[in-house]
């Protein structure tokens, strides 16, 4: 992949070559003066146009131009992380040099780059086979639970998905699903062949689609399907009308056909992909249908309908633009204040390890070192742990907290998804939005099991997933969506709260818990733009050692004694432990220095230890310590 930032200086070719040889033989991707890009070949001077679409550079404006030869067979051209336009090249790519091009009053190119793959975020398949196949865990460790039934999980309470070695045999149940998360980045969509008609809507605003279905009887199977009415793209499968007429496929924008092509023979599965401005569908290995819309819809849902509910066990979608994280690696992306750790969700079961945050007495926050801006979806699953003092009772079940939107190690600051929150009466039912004391949106509606009113039985019914586990076990499906101006949040794929998205100063998240003890499976985020920070914490400059001590000396009556000014450096003083709910910084202010120490979690010690290795016959320690107006709680030195 070659890129390029460009600016063109007035009207003008401007373009990149591949395959260069000379004047008469070479490939290239150029903008013109018109508001077309293209992909063109000579050879021997003879001119061919690959493929083209609508596209505009702005005179003055640089722009990152990439042209994309990673996919063998096929030639794709990028404008800053969009897809502008896609062609097919059938062979192998003229052998040349790679280069620059403009005519007219020429432009401006830097940061040239090559390379040879491209890292993108995208979503897992989860490949644990215990999770994915236990079904109390099917609605995190699974594909199949990507999707749920129209009309939400409270119209399908009694719902179960096949097995997969009777998928086929199914019928009756949902036909019409949704797809958990938003949509922000490019992604794909594999679907099965060979298992009735089958459709999909891509880029839907809201969740409102009405297929066309035909039938040969009115109380008949469904024999074909249309996009019906839904805006955004739909796409069809129909296996023909009659026995032997091959499948074809149909692409439509709003109801109205854009392209339409046959399946290859023996097709067992077709793919649709989005990227940019360009929407295509594919099979064996092909390109069948390509359309290009300088416009595409806006929209970040996805649909789909199936003649064969069965068929959901070989739909997948693969997303980029997402950070998904099942915690089976060195958790290296993320940073602790309190006590988070991957052990054991129960006390007789040691092999299913999760993320937990261990915060009786205490808080307990995990933070992402990545920052995310602009429209944001952030998917987790939770539970509660067993803690084995209190055997199988789960006084608290909730509290699986959410932050976004904040400084670094600030949750006052972020917006905060809390469902079943703390209240002095642990009754579990206040889930709230809010902005530090300020509360967006709340509701009392009882959401998470309680063990304190009833049986725990769970609140909201949840299709895929066994019965018998509604709290010892159970996971719990919570979504916070920042989207434009809106921002909402999920209890178990049910909407629960909407609020007016209130201004920020932050880009980081973090998931939290207090005086309680969660799990967490599985983090989704999906994104628009991510965020790689710098250094979240200052840390003292690593130096040689100097040949005199690092801290002041001094005689006093026969004995040692040190003192420390922190001048530039903590002098070796550290907190007691590495949780990083305390920080420890040395300061100026008026002149003076001193050793500011800071800790953001209630319910912890400011806990600092002095470097010293050894044992004085007396030790008589003197301090100076004031609490700045901020700090809002008492203090005593002890030693």
């Amino acid at each position: 992949r070659f890129d390029a930032t460009v600016t063109p200086a007035a009207a003008g070719l401007v373009g990149l070559l591949y395959g260069w040889r000379d004047e008469a033989n070479y490939g290239a991707a150029v903008w013109d003066p018109s508001g077309t890009v293209s992909l063109v070949e000579v050879a021997d001077g003879e001119k061919t146009v690959l493929g083209s679409a609508t596209d505009t550079l702005l005179i003055g404006a640089p722009e990152v131009l990439s042209l994309d030869l990673l996919e063998p067979g096929q030639l794709q051209v990028r404008r800053g992380d969009r897809l502008v336009l896609r062609a097919a090249r059938e062979g192998e790519l003229p052998a040349g040099r790679l280069g620059l091009t403009t005519t007219g009053a020429g432009a401006g190119f830097e940061g040239l780059r090559l390379r040879q793959w491209v890292t993108q975020f995208s979503e897992l398949e989860v490949d644990n086979d215990v999770f994915a196949n236990d079904p109390f865990m099917l609605n995190w460790a699974s594909t199949l639970a990507d999707w749920y039934p129209a009309g939400g999980p409270e119209n399908n309470p009694a719902w179960a998905v096949p097995p997969r070695e009777r998928a086929d045999e199914a019928t009756g149940g949902p036909e019409q699903f949704w797809h958990k998360g938003d949509f922000l980045g490019a992604y794909r969509l594999s679907l099965p062949v060979g298992r009735g008609p089958l459709a999909v809507l891509l880029n839907a605003p809201f969740e409102a689609w009405d297929p066309l279905l035909a039938r040969a009887a009115e109380d008949g199977p469904v024999t074909g399907v249309g996009p019906g009415a839904g805006e955004g793209y739909a796409v069809t499968l129909n296996d023909g009308a009659a026995e032997g007429a091959p499948a074809w496929v149909g692409l439509y924008r709003d109801g109205l056909e854009v392209g339409r092509a046959e399946l290859p023979a023996d097709s067992e599965q077709f793919e649709v992909h989005h990227d940019g401005t360009v929407t295509w569908v594919a099979a064996a290995g092909a390109d069948l249908i390509v359309h290009h819309d300088p416009a595409p819809p806006a929209g970040t849902r996805v649909a789909l309908w199936l003649a064969r509910p069965g068929a959901l066990w070989d739909v997948r979608a693969a997303r980029t633009n997402v950070l998904d994280e099942v915690f089976e690696a060195a958790p290296a992306d993320w940073l602790e204040q309190g006590d988070w750790t991957v052990t054991n969700r129960f006390t007789c079961m040691p092999t299913w390890s999760h993320m937990t945050g261990l915060a009786r007495g205490s808080l307990a926050a995990l933070w992402s070192k990545y920052g995310f801006t602009g429209d944001t979806t952030i998917e987790y699953y939770a539970g509660s742990r067993m803690q084995s003092d209190l055997a199988y009772y789960y006084p608290r079940v909730g509290e699986f907290n959410l932050t976004f939107a904040a400084p670094p190690g600030d949750l006052a600051e972020g917006i905060s998804l809390m469902p079943a929150a703390w209240d002095p009466g642990w009754t579990g039912r206040h889930t709230l939005l809010a902005q530090g004391e300020r509360t967006l949106a709340e509701t009392f509606r009882p959401l998470a099991p309680s063990t304190r009113e009833n049986t725990g039985s769970r609140q909201v019914p949840v299709p895929f997933v066994a019965s018998g586990r509604d709290v010892h076990g159970a996971w719990y499906y919570l979504k916070a969506r920042r989207l434009g101006e809106r921002v909402e949040g999920y209890f178990d794929n049910v909407k629960v709260l909407e609020a007016t998205a209130p201004a920020t100063g932050g880009d980081r998240l973090a998931f939290w818990t207090q005086d309680n003890e969660i799990v967490i499976s599985r983090v989704r985020v999906t994104f628009t733009e991510r965020v790689v920070p710098r250094r979240l914490l200052s840390m003292d400059r690593i130096l040689p050692p100097a040949p005199e001590a690092s801290t002041l000396q001094a005689k006093l009556a026969g004995q040692p004694s040190l003192a420390y000014d922190w001048v530039g450096s903590r002098q070796g003083w550290q907190p007691r432990t590495a949780r990083r709910g305390l920080t420890v910084e040395p300061q100026t202010r008026d002149g003076r220095s001193f050793l500011l120490v800071t800790n953001r979690l209630p319910g912890d010690t400011f806990e600092v230890v002095a470097p010293l290795d050894y044992k004085p016959a007396t030790a008589t320690p003197g301090f100076r310590l004031r609490a700045l107006p901020e700090t809002g709680v008492g203090l005593d030195p002890f030693w």
